[in-house]
């Protein structure tokens, strides 16, 4: 599948859709921030995942967070000022490698990310996180990209390092571009460097969006993003057309 090492499960149909949707060619923060949700690990752990297909249900987050379809995973989520909803979930695709997994939960979400094209991050970039870390709440964190190549030894592919201020990051939660609010990359790791002294730097390990778009593609799970080669395409409300990538699970081979 397109190179990638990937477990598909899950007796999974969703229907094909060769429709384009319209949407925002520059996502907001609280676009990103509606997109985002606390992934529950019980009995205890938990992590963060962005939504990539709203009418579905469909999150991707990190497979050492949702693991390969035996843990059991609860989505958390908040609607304005009301209290937060459980909803239960469940693995449909993974890639163990490259650390990457999509869960699936029974509703529509309000918000979907906007998957950025490789070609759009460069050194230096000014980037934000949305995730969960700890018992905090959702917060936020702002930095820049260190690095957009940056060799992992246990795969194949290329990660990006970023540098953030403020919090920790969590596992599974975006990192995307701040000025036009597309995701590049998603939360791994962190690595620690620097004298322990208060002038620490902590840099984080980013899935890079080449990475994240190629699973995808390869599990035929559909997401958002701007067409191939192409700016913004203006529609009549002032928004932009996005491309619709449609999605078909298939069932495990027997």
């Amino acid at each position: 599948m397109r190179g990638t090492k990937m477990t598909i499960v899950g007796c999974v149909f969703l229907a094909a859709c060769a429709s384009r949707t319209r949407g925002p060619e520059t996502p907001k923060i609280d676009d990103n921030e509606e997109a985002t949700h606390r992934v529950d690990i019980l009995p205890m752990g938990h992590g963060s995942a962005v939504v990539i297909d709203a009418e579905n249900g469909l999150l991707l987050t990190c497979h050492h967070v949702a693991g390969d379809g035996r843990r059991e995973l609860i989505i958390n989520i908040a609607e304005g000022d009301a209290a937060a909803v459980a909803y239960p979930a469940k693995v449909v695709g993974w890639d163990e490698v490259h650390d990457l997994a999509v869960i699936k939960v029974e509703r529509r979400f309000t918000r979907a990310v906007v998957l950025a094209d490789l070609s759009e991050v460069h050194l230096l970039d000014d980037v934000y996180n949305i995730g969960f870390p700890y018992d905090l709440g959702e917060l936020g964190s702002k930095g820049a990209v260190k690095t957009v190549d940056y060799d992992l030894l246990e795969g194949d592919e290329d990660a990006l390092l970023i540098e953030l201020d403020g919090v920790p990051g969590t596992s599974g939660s975006g990192i995307f571009l701040a000025r036009n609010g597309k995701l590049i990359g998603l939360m791994r790791a962190l690595i620690p460097t620097g004298p322990n002294d208060g002038r620490q730097i902590v840099v984080r390990v980013a899935i890079r969006i080449d990475t994240i778009r190629k699973f995808l593609d390869g599990a035929n799970i559909g997401y958002l993003t701007s067409f191939p080669g192409q700016g913004p395409v203006a529609v009549g409300d002032g928004t932009s057309q996005l491309e619709r990538v449609t999605i078909s699970i298939p069932p495990p081979s027997k």
